[in-house]
């Protein structure tokens, strides 16, 4: 493009811009929630692992739980809905909860128990050994 020496442009471009816009989807924490029947699963399961002598939970392998597994419920507590459907019913039901096992559920970040202390401010002792933890 060059300019003429009566200062007008002396060739017309057209530029075409496209835009392409994808539709939003439905943020992760509605989408994902768990329906009522697997939520009062979960916090059945979770009921028959919790030691009330000892105010103790533990959810070591929650993932192979046979209640769980024989009603085709899959919680795997590196989904965030699954580990915020956890911490949900820790919340309602254990509210005096010293101890939470987590050990051995392939949790690879601690981003999903970010609001462990929030929720179970009482916590003394939090096992995450044998995890698969990244660095990322």
């Amino acid at each position: 493009m060059e300019n003429t020496q009566d200062g007008t442009l002396g060739e017309w471009f057209k530029i075409t811009i496209l835009i392409f816009v994808n539709t939003s989807a439905v943020p992760y924490s509605v989408c994902n929630n768990l329906e009522p029947e697997k939520m009062e699963q979960l916090k059945l399961t979770i009921s028959k692992r919790y030691d009330v002598s000892q105010k103790a939970l533990d959810l070591h392998k929650l993932r192979f739980d046979p209640d769980l597994l024989g009603h085709d419920i899959i919680i795997i507590l590196n989904r965030r809905n699954c580990m915020a459907a956890t911490l949900q019913i820790i919340k309602k039901n254990f509210p005096e909860l010293l101890s939470l096992n987590l050990c051995k559920n392939k949790l690879c970040q601690l981003g999903g128990l970010s609001e462990i202390m929030q929720i179970a401010p009482t916590i003394k002792i939090l096992n995450l050994s044998k995890n698969q933890w990244s660095s990322e």
